[in-house]
């Protein structure tokens, strides 16, 4: 047998690995709508969001305007509303001392039920023809941010992927996860968009290396938990009773985070026939504290 045929052999066969540690990457636009129909079409729900306005906006202005000389910054908006604004920012020797300062801005600003271009009064005539021809094609496209939210969101919430240690922009997922990235794989390559996969074979060193990066996800979200925890605590004891109310929603969320990561955990649990006992006992009371505060048992008569 070639090498090559035991590559395609050892990738191929998903009895054979633990899962794989995948990344990406992307090109620079791509339509929108165009990508949500090829994605539905291929039976993929969890769909990218629109670009923003502001996100459409920054990223005409940096590629028009941004280089070596020149920093695209945030600033106060011309029409002095709470809108975004960009500033085009040029480089200014005084003296000794090298500093940017801001030339003119372009920003957005509401009008009806619009939002519209606002530029500063110095900004030049042909930067405000560049930025309203651009503006519209950037708004009906995502750009590279908006591509890697959305695959970062669908690792880590539908493929229940995990960060995985010492791998800057990559993530570990299953066996099952895996065909369903080549099943993504397939649909985005038609567009230039490449995703990576490299599998990892079942081993002590595979498991001790995923089941670490579990304990450093879920614990970056037990952090976060017991901050709101003992917040929302804090809130219940108030002595005055119009002060002790917290919305029904903002407990729900955080339970249903808290289910959200126990999936993950039992996820990895299954992969590696090993159990995450101190990992789930910290959820668990989590889950508890948070439930008595959705009960009432916590406030003070």
């Amino acid at each position: 047998m070639s090498n090559q045929a035991a590559i395609f052999h050892v990738t191929d066969d998903l009895a054979h690995i633990a899962g794989a540690s995948v990344s990406w990457k992307l090109i620079p636009e791509l339509d929108h709508d165009e990508l949500c129909q090829k994605l539905k079409a291929n039976g993929f729900t969890f769909l990218p969001e629109p670009t923003t306005p502001a996100s459409a906006l920054l990223r005409v202005m940096t590629q028009l305007f941004q280089n070596r000389n020149t920093l695209i910054k945030p600033v106060p908006n011309p029409n002095k509303s709470k809108q975004p604004a960009y500033g085009v920012l040029p480089k200014q020797d005084e003296g000794e001392k090298l500093t940017f300062r801001e030339s003119w801005s372009c920003g957005l600003d509401t009008v009806g039920q619009s939002t519209e271009l606002v530029f500063s009064h110095s900004a030049p005539q042909s930067a405000r023809d560049d930025v309203d021809v651009l503006y519209p094609a950037a708004l009906a496209n995502l750009g590279q941010v908006e591509l890697s939210t959305w695959l970062v969101s669908y690792v880590k919430g539908v493929l229940r992927g995990v960060p995985t240690i010492g791998g800057a922009g990559t993530y570990f997922i299953g066996p099952d996860e895996v065909k369903v990235w080549r099943r993504l794989r397939e649909v985005l390559k038609d567009y230039g968009i490449r995703l990576y996969e490299i599998p990892a074979m079942r081993s002590e060193q595979a498991m001790e290396c995923v089941l670490e990066s579990v304990r450093q996800f879920t614990q970056a979200a037990v952090v976060e938990l017991q901050e709101d925890l003992d917040k929302y605590r804090a809130i219940k004891q108030n002595p005055d009773p119009k002060a002790r109310k917290i919305q029904v929603r903002v407990l729900d969320a955080r339970l249903a985070r808290i289910t959200e990561q126990c999936n993950v955990v039992e996820r990895y649990e299954t992969i590696f026939d090993t159990k995450l006992t101190e990992i789930r006992s910290t959820f668990a009371e989590l889950q508890m504290g948070f439930t008595a505060l959705a009960s009432g048992a916590l406030e003070t008569p």
